[in-house]
């Protein structure tokens, strides 16, 4: 003991697991599984009988992903003190999840190896405490508990650490992901896209810290005007003038993200722009015509873009108009997908493939 208080045992060498009973009068120090001996001081004059009951972890409430914290792990007795011993005890340590990339947690063992949790990790006891250095990847809350196959930390939540760990600071190219509300758009539509910052460890980083750009090559190239949501996460959007094919690219502090969700991870978000849906139709063919003789004209459903609307295929109804009857009463006409000419102003049935249709026009 020290500074007036003494320790006596009166203890067999069987204690562990014995139940605790006193079975010899020879005081003697208590002697451990591993070996070790601990003792117990008291006031003068009273004995105790004290024994290991637990452990417990303390440490920080908070840490960062992939940065660490000194933990503390404590050998209880049935006093709820310390149990003063010294030696080397193989340690399990649990309750904290791998990053979804797979990085598990870990504390140094005795010689500054990191260990996983799950796994022996030997830690040097002095005075009943050791401590560890741990590093969680995983983002959440998670119960940290101990055990050495005899002892440990479960019974009681008051025994473990309870620790919250928030996402990686720095966000990483390899797991930030580019997407878009959309992989096929029509000329016209709005295409979204955003950036969602996560660190090196697959963990979303809740703030927007980092410097993002956005840029569209292709049928449409240009720099997208980007915004900080503030919650790790920036977006963009445009407009696409012309049908064909996009590829849109980001960057984060410089960097090229290499994940995207259009299916092709190949770090570009790729939208195919399609005229249409068609709002117009358009009538084109030789300007000047003998009375009597016909012409081939085309008819186009354009989309908003001008293009052809691909997806306007089939026959449809059509009826044409502007053309005079001649003094004689010969109507203009069409020729209609059977052969049949009809008059301006009547329906006339063509066949449209990829928003393009003609017929044989006859005027008088």
């Amino acid at each position: 003991g020290g500074g007036g208080r003494i320790a006596v045992y009166y203890l067999s060498q069987s204690f562990i697991g014995d139940g605790g009973h006193i079975t010899s009068a020879t005081p003697n120090l208590y002697s451990d599984p591993v070996g070790g001996t601990g003792y117990r001081s008291g006031s003068i004059g009273t004995l105790y009988f004290a024994h290991p009951d637990h452990y417990t972890v303390t440490g920080s409430a908070t840490q960062n992903a992939g940065s660490s914290q000194t933990i503390t792990i404590t050998l209880i007795d049935n006093y709820g003190n310390p149990f003063i011993w010294d030696g080397t005890r193989t340690m399990i340590l649990s309750g904290v999840a791998a990053s979804d990339k797979g990085n598990q947690g870990t504390c140094l063992d005795r010689s500054g190896n990191p260990v996983p949790f799950g796994s022996p990790t030997a830690l040097d006891f002095v005075d009943g405490l050791a401590t560890c250095s741990m590093t969680i990847y995983k983002t959440g809350s998670f119960s940290v508990d101990v055990s050495d196959g005899i002892y440990n930390s479960f019974a009681n939540s008051a025994w473990d650490l309870d620790v919250t760990v928030t996402g990686g600071t720095v966000a990483g190219v390899l797991y930030s992901t580019l997407s878009a509300d959309r992989t096929a758009a029509f000329v016209g539509q709005t295409v979204n896209a955003m950036v969602t910052l996560y660190d090196d460890y697959g963990n979303q980083i809740p703030t927007g810290s980092a410097t993002v750009t956005m840029t569209v090559s292709g049928a449409n190239p240009q720099s997208l005007v980007v915004t900080n949501v503030g919650n790790g996460t920036y977006t963009a959007s445009y407009v696409p003038a012309v049908a064909g094919g996009d590829a849109i690219r980001g960057t984060v502090n410089g960097g090229v993200v290499m994940n995207d969700t259009d299916g092709v991870p190949d770090g570009v978000f790729h939208v195919a722009v399609a005229a249409g849906p068609a709002d117009h139709l358009t009538v084109t063919g030789s300007s000047t015509q003998l009375a009597g003789t016909a012409q081939t004209i085309t008819l186009k459903a354009i989309g908003p873009g001008g293009a052809p609307d691909g997806t306007y295929t089939g026959v449809k109804s059509i009826t044409l108009s502007g053309a005079n009857v001649s003094a004689l009463g010969n109507a203009p006409t069409c020729r209609d997908i059977n052969g049949v000419d009809r008059a301006f102003g009547t329906v006339t049935t063509l066949n449209f493939l990829s928003g393009v249709a003609t017929c044989q026009m006859y005027l008088y």
